[in-house]
Parts: structure tokens; sequence; C-alpha cells
């Protein structure tokens, strides 16, 4: 029930036909303020007790937004889905996952994916080839 819900959610926000991409494709994407965003990877799962650990969005003045455990609908190894802060203003965000998971183990030391996020559109010629948004289905892969 709870799969078909979801997958339910990315047909809604037309995302469902990206759940297969792969890391290295993806090098910019975009997302909207107040839905749910969907990334897909290896070993994202956000686990550990360092204070890191999590997922911030960073925009260009260097303001860190932090998306907070109850925004979080969504944590698996190869899977996370969120809710981007409906408050976010339109424009580009450093999107940082930070973990110790690792094959079902924790890691030591926490380790960071970093990509670029546009909130609203990206700009003219902005996100790459490849690049993630709402037109394409399935999550955006890290």
């Amino acid at each position: 029930e709870r799969k078909q819900r979801i997958e339910q959610a990315m047909e809604r926000m037309a995302i469902s036909h990206r759940s297969q991409h792969f890391p290295q494709q993806l090098s910019g994407f975009t997302a909207t303020a107040g839905r749910n965003f969907t990334l897909t990877g290896q070993r994202i799962k956000l686990a550990g007790d360092d204070p890191s650990v999590g997922i911030t969005l960073t925009d260009a003045e260097g303001e860190v937004t932090r998306i907070t455990d109850d925004m979080i609908a969504l944590n698996q190894p190869s899977k996370l889905i969120f809710l981007i802060p409906a408050g976010l203003a339109d424009g580009e965000y450093k999107l940082t996952v930070t973990t110790q998971y690792s094959s079902g183990q924790l890691l030591k030391t926490p380790r960071s994916v970093t990509k670029t996020l546009y909130i609203g559109q990206a700009p003219a010629g902005g996100g790459e080839p490849g690049g993630g948004g709402d037109d394409e289905e399935g999550g955006s892969p890290l």
C-alpha cells in the first residue's frame, strides 16, 4: 500500500519515469517549493548519529535550510523522498545529502554528496542534459 501511494504521488508530480536513473546521469535538476522531491542513488539512506547527517539546501547567499525528520517521507538505501519547504524562494541551491550509511552498516565518518538544485525553473542554459525536472519520470539521482 505504501509503495502504491508513493507511485501515485510520483505520477501526480509527473516524475515517475525517472526512478531508474543513475547518479552520473544528472548534474542539475529542478524542484517545486512545497512539493515532495525524490532522489535515487546508492547508499543514500540517512543514518548515523553524527550531527551533520541529513539533507540541507544552501542558497546563493550561503543560507542553509535543513530538511527536518518530519519532512522526510521515505528513507531507503536507494531512494529518498522529502518535502521541499514551501517558503523557499525560486533560485539555485546546493542540495547536500550527508549519511553514515554504507551497505547495511554505519561508517565512522559521514560522507556527503552535493548537487545543484533549482527551485522553480532552471535559468536559461542551466541544468545540464540528463538533468531532472517535473517533466521527467522517476527520481532525481545522486
